[in-house]
């Protein structure tokens, strides 16, 4: 019987460590193949704990690690599991201003209704003004204390929003308007909050942004190396020219 941790993979080890009962009831014998195979009743709940440490923790990025790999080693007549990225279900963590209200709400009944877990710090109405500062930084803790995955907070553009999501140690908060600027603040930035003005695109899009959002794996790579240095700029090469990095 092959396991994740007889495999070798550092984030497999962390994960399933802290989690036992979850690796036996999740990993299955794969005959003949040095892949393990997953128990399909039991893999999105594993996808969801696996990641829980949050934005700073040592689990960090072990979803979009174990995704990866499953993809790359497939099964080859075994059976095993593929798992879309957008099978992975996650803690969710929303909130919004009395301009972000209507959007609020129609992204966690989507997400409720694709399997998500939500919590919602509000606000609870579009008909009084509120501070957006309020609403917003819970929405922020919650993701870096690892009380949930990912983090969607809204208002009239945006821009505040994110700008207090940020204020947070190891937030990375980013404004989406498109489908592409969601893919990439996904790949080349790990975002863990997302942040959409309702005044500035319709409904629909910011459905759509929410989807391709939460379904866009990091990267990783040459990225890995940037985010560290946006709070420890310490590791920073000296010297080292600009013109030599890639893009």
């Amino acid at each position: 019987m092959h396991s994740f941790v007889e495999l070798g993979c550092g984030y497999f080890r962390k994960a399933f460590g802290h989690f036992p009962a979850l690796r036996r009831k999740v990993i299955n014998t794969c005959p003949g193949c040095p892949t393990p195979a997953l128990n399909p009743a039991a893999a999105e709940t594993a996808f969801a704990i696996v990641n829980q440490d949050g934005a700073g923790g040592p689990l960090r990025n072990v979803t979009d690690h174990f995704h990866s790999e499953i993809t790359a080693h497939g099964t080859s007549g075994q059976e095993g599991l593929n798992v879309p990225f957008s099978a992975i279900l996650m803690k969710i963590a929303i909130g919004s201003d009395h301009a972000g209200f209507q959007y609020k709400e129609a992204i966690k009944r989507q997400l409720i209704s694709r399997g998500h877990a939500v919590d919602d710090f509000g606000c609870d109405s579009d008909a009084v003004l509120v501070d957006y500062p309020t609403f917003i930084r819970p929405v922020a803790e919650a993701v870096k204390n690892g009380t949930a995955e990912r983090g969607i907070v809204l208002g009239g553009s945006g821009n505040g929003e994110a700008i207090t999501a940020n204020r947070v140690q190891g937030i990375r908060c980013t404004v989406c308007w498109n489908l592409e600027s969601a893919r990439l603040a996904r790949q080349h930035n790990d975002a863990n909050v997302l942040s959409l003005g309702q005044r500035m695109i319709s409904l629909e899009a910011a459905l759509e942004i929410v989807r391709v959002w939460l379904e866009t794996p990091f990267e990783g790579g040459r990225h890995v190396r940037r985010i560290q240095l946006i709070d420890e700029p310490s590791l920073a090469t000296p010297g080292f020219p600009a013109h030599r990095v890639q893009s």
